[in-house]
């Protein structure tokens, strides 16, 4: 089977598990070719040997010049006239200048799978090019669905359409595939399939457990947005410290909401116990993962988070909210421990609870481990993802 794979942006820190799918993928018989939207996230001095390899071997849509660019409209317009003018009156409906520009990279991206002979195209955070791909080329297109991303960035028309395009669309949890379902009309269904990723447990070893630790260490990893809620991370530990906790949390990553977070924790006199890390090596984030005592998530909004499963796996206290696909990950009270959302003193009760019992903290990483190595393993999760795109994708 051989298909292409075209993504947002590749490789890219955030997304290190479509890395890893893809290098698996191949493991387990499926020919993949990738597309990348836009180049790597940060310089090449930046990328891991595994990371430069990946963006030296994937086909990159802004890096094509001008030229080439034109001359693929240009030969697709004269081969297929008819496909083009519907593309491009969809998108001149759907969104005015910006879409011109996905159908602009959607023409690029149909040409390079002509010339490879690739007749199947699977999405990822990309969906309105992959849609305008399928509606001017001749091949089968597949979209995979990670949560708040993809059901926020258009509306519910336009994500309907893309979906309506696909010959199926795979969510990664049960609850994202609840979503589409409710976004799309009945007869779309049977086309939507749950599929969950994983990471390498194999690779992951625990961290070390500290008893009586000084300060409690609480550890955030991912985007500084405001979806993620990390303002009622920051009230949390400011009203621990004034209940007399010796408590500190760091931030790694960064994101838009970085500066209002900074301002924030010097407005409650807490900037000496936020370590913002920024964006940082794997090397630097491992070392994180050692001196960290609970993970904390106080997202108001989440696919199924891969930053979760890694500190699961890692045998860390999880403290996660209540909500949309975290409740598959975490059985609270068993594999972690779960908070109403948005209820800040809900969290300062659940931290408090944690931070007192290190029995608790000790049982919940234990099991939490478990339950990751069961379900969330990437090369059991990958082999079946590869027999859904064998049973899905006729033309091999």
């Amino acid at each position: 089977m051989r298909i292409a794979y075209l993504i947002g942006q590749y490789p890219a820190i955030n997304h290190g598990y479509l890395l890893r799918e893809v290098q698996q993928l191949r493991q387990f018989g499926v020919e993949v070719s990738v597309a990348s939207v836009n180049g790597p996230d940060r310089p090449p001095d930046k990328l891991s040997p595994e990371e430069k390899e990946a963006a030296a071997n994937a086909f990159c849509v802004k890096a094509e010049p001008l030229s080439r660019v034109i001359a693929a409209h240009c030969r697709t317009f004269f081969t297929r006239p008819g496909s083009y003018f519907r593309g491009l009156w969809i998108a001149l409906r759907t969104g005015g200048l910006r879409w011109l520009l996905y159908f602009a990279e959607a023409i690029v991206v149909g040409r390079w799978m002509e010339r490879q002979g690739l007749r199947h195209l699977h999405v990822s955070f990309s969906g309105h090019v992959g849609m305008l791909t399928r509606e001017v080329f001749p091949i089968r297109a597949s979209l995979a669905v990670y949560g708040y991303g993809e059901l926020a960035a258009q509306d519910s028309r336009t994500f309907v359409r893309i979906v309506s395009s696909m010959t199926f669309v795979r969510c990664i949890s049960r609850h994202s595939r609840s979503m589409v379902m409710l976004a799309c009309a009945p007869r779309l269904w049977d086309r939507i399939v749950a599929s969950p990723l994983g990471i390498d447990t194999a690779a992951i070893q625990p961290a070390p457990f500290r008893e009586h630790p000084q300060p409690f260490t609480l550890t955030y990893v991912g985007r500084l947005a405001p979806e993620k809620g990390q303002g009622l991370l920051l009230e949390a530990v400011a009203r621990l410290r004034v209940a007399g906790y010796d408590v500190r949390v760091r931030l790694v990553g960064d994101g838009p909401d970085r500066t209002a977070l900074e301002n924030q924790a010097a407005r409650d006199s807490i900037q000496n116990a936020v370590i913002f890390e920024g964006y940082v090596s794997e090397e630097r984030l491992a070392a994180c993962y050692q001196e960290t005592d609970a993970f904390v998530l106080t997202s108001l909004y989440e696919g199924i988070p891969m930053v979760l499963m890694e500190a699961m796996a890692m045998q860390i206290a999880c403290v996660a909210p209540r909500i949309t696909g975290i409740p598959e990950l975490i059985e609270d009270g068993i594999s972690g421990l779960l908070f109403h959302p948005a209820d800040g003193e809900d969290l300062v009760r659940t931290l408090t609870r944690l931070m007192g019992d290190p029995a608790l903290r000790r049982s919940l990483g234990k099991n939490g481990r478990r339950r990751i190595s069961a379900m969330y393993d990437s090369l059991r999760n990958t082999e079946a993802f590869a027999r859904i795109l064998h049973e899905r994708v006729v033309d091999h």
